[in-house]
């Protein structure tokens, strides 16, 4: 069985495959430890994932359906098999194999409005106020994570916790020199890099973190089309 986590943390970083405008996403659990490695290719295409031991070493392969504009759905597949694990799908709905709904990623701003202003604050702010994040409040960036129409975690984008790279040593010449030259060193100094924050609740042991680690790299995906 595997440990239940708290908080996955995901870069995302801009690259190319085959030619095509993509994003690299790794993930991290508090300790800086990898989960895993994704690439997600060209717009809206095929999402490529490959799981480190902890969450048990698989490689996916997530691909839209032939009628994605219609249903909004991927099938998340292992590839040793070919087997579908889960459905991912565009509205934030989490299914498994047999399409029945497991959770979903609601924008918290939408949340906001369905829910009692007592009942979000008191709940909700918790899951969505991390180390990391700039400016809290519910946005574009800002999901949560429900389970039975109750909050069981959170996808919130955020500047990381920790350098997930070494840092790029100072600028000797040019305009960076000038800017460390004329600029306070807070201003200048590295910075981790912006990222998401997956956390999850007790309640959510009960799905797969895999299965939930593709729905958030779906949900990041789309808050950028």
């Amino acid at each position: 069985k595997r440990s239940p986590m708290k908080d996955i943390h995901i870069s995302s970083e801009h690259t190319a495959v085959d030619g095509k405008s993509s994003r690299h996403y790794r993930g991290f659990d508090a300790s800086e430890k990898p989960l895993f490695v994704a690439y997600a290719i060209g717009a809206l295409g095929k999402i490529e994932i490959e799981f480190e031991s902890d969450l048990g070493a698989a490689k996916w392969l997530m691909k839209p359906r032939w009628n994605f504009a219609l249903t909004g759905k991927y099938d998340a597949r292992d590839e040793a098999d070919d087997s579908v694990v889960c459905i991912p799908k565009r509205s934030g709905a989490l299914a498994d194999a047999d399409d029945r709904t497991l959770a979903k990623l609601k924008n918290a701003k939408s949340l906001k409005s369905e829910l009692a202003e007592n009942v979000f604050d008191g709940i909700v702010n918790v899951l969505l106020t991390g180390e990391g994040v700039d400016e809290p409040g519910a946005g574009s960036g800002q999901y949560v994570l429900m389970i039975d129409d109750a909050a069981a975690g959170a996808l919130v984008k955020e500047r990381l916790p920790f350098m997930i790279d070494p840092p790029k040593p100072p600028p000797t010449s040019g305009v960076g020199k000038l800017a460390k030259k004329l600029l306070p060193d807070s201003w200048t100094e590295a910075r981790p890099p912006l990222g998401w924050r997956l956390s999850l609740q007790a309640e959510a042991n009960t799905i797969d973190a895999r299965c939930l680690i593709a729905q958030a790299l779906v949900t990041a995906e789309m808050s950028r089309a």
